[in-house]
């Protein structure tokens, strides 16, 4: 179920099996830090949030230089409209991101 919401994402962008492959690569490599980013319980929460922030710039950075600008706003346009995946625990920080995106702070 995991891997076919991603695919869905990556077919919504128009992505070739390459790129996917590619792309895969990329994200597991930014889940994993971002998942140790969140276990580290030493960090405070709004240097944790600003941090995974800082580590999805830079994951995009990647993807776009890989993909090219066209595709890679292709492809966070289709992650952000597909139905979020809850089983999807490696993408949970991205929507946690978008989520705190916009909100001002009291």
């Amino acid at each position: 179920a995991i891997d076919k919401s991603r695919n869905d994402v990556y077919t919504a962008a128009g992505l070739s099996d390459y790129e996917m492959q590619k792309v895969k690569v990329i994200n597991s490599q930014y889940y994993a830090r971002a998942k140790a980013i969140n276990a580290d319980e030493s960090i405070a929460g709004d240097i944790k949030s600003k941090r995974l922030a800082a580590l999805n710039k830079e994951r995009l950075k990647k993807i776009k230089a890989t993909l090219g600008g066209k595709k890679a706003s292709a492809l966070e346009k289709a992650r952000k409209t597909t139905a979020q995946n809850a089983e999807d625990s490696d993408s949970q920080w991205l929507y946690e991101i978008d989520s705190t995106k916009g909100k001002k702070k009291s």
